[in-house]
């Protein structure tokens, strides 16, 4: 047992994992600690008028959700709810759903790279003749169709239980739901496809980052490690930290959830931001992994 002991501790510390992880936390340290600092009597009094601005803003928002329910009331309406139909459908794929949970597949299948780098497989398939390039964009462009063939799975599963569980299947209702200082509406199955299409760039973004970052350092613990950070705790992230201005336009995980609700629970919801605007950020984010990913791919010694 002393020796598999050794073994294994040697093994650990040769990986460099182990330094990868206390060089993220100091980094995640730093970023705190160096965000802290004294403050005079001008900047406590601006923080506190500032809080008071951010206040009126949640007693706008509250007022906005008070007018959404007194709209559902005066109409009959049902709102579309998890307990609903429509509400559920919606909400599959987003991070109101299913969502953190199924992004974790799509993220698994796309770090698998790294064990062909790691295991020396890699050498080889790169004996046929075909370039490095080629290979890239080939295997991530097979890792995005399997990630929408197992979203479609998922949804007809869902539709499939669905239809049987909920009584009221009607999708042909109105619905209202609150998009910045409005209140605007749309019909259930419109609802619920534009909720399908908008959740897409979630799980396609986050696989191309979590593919990239496995040829990059050609580790499937480091790819896994921070994708999933990112994915499953970044819109949590930011919320925590309180980032609530025009800066979370350039954090993905802030705008990576472009779904609708009935109630702004989400950055891009309460916010003005166009879907194009937060589309166009996410293709940026997309072209630069995968174009740095391919260039560490082209250049690494396998």
């Amino acid at each position: 047992m002393n020796e598999v002991f050794k073994a294994e501790m040697f093994r650990f510390f040769k990986s460099k994992v182990w330094l990868f992880y206390l060089v993220i936390v100091s980094l995640v340290s730093l970023f705190l600690i160096t965000s802290i600092s004294e403050k005079d009597q001008a900047e406590w009094k601006n923080d506190l008028k500032t809080e008071n601005v951010q206040l009126q803003h949640a007693k706008d928002s509250s007022s906005r959700v008070y007018d959404l329910n007194s709209l559902y009331l005066k109409k009959n309406i049902q709102p579309p709810t998890s307990s609903t139909f429509t509400g559920y459908m919606s909400s599959v794929l987003s991070l109101r759903g299913l969502g953190l949970l199924i992004v974790i597949f799509p993220i698994v299948i796309a770090a698998g790279i790294a064990k062909d780098l790691e295991n020396k497989r890699m050498n080889f398939i790169l004996t046929s003749p075909i370039t490095r390039s080629t290979y890239f964009y080939g295997r991530l462009f097979s890792v995005l169709v399997i990630t929408l063939l197992l979203l479609a799975c998922i949804l007809t599963i869902n539709l499939l239980i669905a239809l049987f569980y909920f009584k009221d299947t009607s999708v042909y209702d109105v619905v209202y739901y609150i998009k910045g200082d409005q209140i605007l509406s749309s019909s259930g199955l419109s609802y619920i496809l534009s909720n399908i299409f908008c959740s897409l760039p979630y799980y396609l973004t986050y696989s191309v980052i979590a593919y990239s970052l496995a040829t990059i350092f050609k580790s499937s613990v480091i790819s896994l490690s921070v994708t999933l950070l990112f994915a499953l705790l970044g819109t949590q992230l930011v919320s925590g930290l309180g980032i609530v201005n025009t800066t979370t336009l350039f954090v993905l995980p802030a705008i990576i959830d472009i779904t609708k609700s009935i109630a702004p629970e989400n950055v891009f919801q309460a916010s003005n931001y166009t879907v194009w605007l937060a589309l166009f950020i996410i293709v940026c984010y997309v072209v630069l992994f995968s174009v740095w990913g391919q260039y560490s791919f082209k250049k690494a010694d396998i």
